[in-house]
C-alpha cells in the first residue's frame, strides 16, 4: 500500500497560450549563450521577458505568464545533443539535487522535446540544469495556471417566474 500526502493547494485555471518562445539559446532570448554542464540557470517565466518569435524575427518582450501565475506548462527541447545526459527544469526556490529529469538524451541522438510543467515560486522563475552537453536548448510557454476566480452566484434553482 502506498499513501501520499500532498500539500492542499489554492484552486486554479488553466490558460492556454499561444505557443511563445522564451527561451533559445540560438539568439540569447531569455538567457545567454550555451548551458555548461552541472550549472544550473534561473529563467524569469512570469512578467515581461524576452520573446523569440517565429521566422527569425527580432526579439519582442512581451508578457507571457503574468506575474502572480502559479505553474507554466512548457515544451522543452534540447537541440544536437553532443554528450550523454539530462536536462530537468524544476522552481527556483527548490533545493538539493533533482529527482526528477524531464529529458534524458544520448550523444549525436536526435533532438528531442518532452512536455513540461514546473510550479514556481512568487518570484516567477524556474532553475534548468542540465548534465551533459547540448547544442541548444529552447523553451516555448504553452500555458499556465492562476488562481482560480468564484463566478457569479448561481440561482436558486427555481424556475424565473
Amino acid at each position: 500500500m502506498v499513501a501520499v500526502d500532498a500539500a492542499s493547494r489554492a484552486p486554479a485555471s488553466f490558460v492556454a497560450a499561444s505557443p511563445t518562445r522564451i527561451l533559445d539559446t540560438r539568439s540569447d532570448a531569455g538567457l545567454a549563450g550555451p548551458f555548461v554542464s552541472g550549472v544550473a540557470e534561473q529563467l524569469q517565466v512570469t512578467g515581461v521577458v524576452a520573446t523569440r518569435p517565429p521566422n527569425n524575427a527580432p526579439q519582442v518582450d512581451v508578457e507571457v505568464v503574468p506575474s502572480g501565475a502559479s505553474s507554466a506548462v512548457f515544451t522543452v527541447r534540447v537541440v544536437r545533443p553532443l554528450t550523454n545526459g539530462f536536462l530537468s527544469v524544476r522552481s527556483d526556490d527548490a533545493t538539493g539535487f533533482s529527482a526528477t529529469l524531464n529529458i534524458n538524451w544520448t550523444a549525436g541522438g536526435a533532438d528531442i522535446a518532452n512536455s513540461v510543467t514546473v510550479q514556481f515560486p512568487a518570484s516567477g522563475k524556474v532553475d534548468i540544469f542540465v548534465n551533459g552537453t547540448v547544442g541548444e536548448v529552447l523553451i516555448d510557454v504553452a500555458g499556465y495556471n492562476v488562481a482560480a476566480s468564484t463566478g457569479p452566484a448561481g440561482g436558486s434553482g427555481e424556475p424565473d417566474q
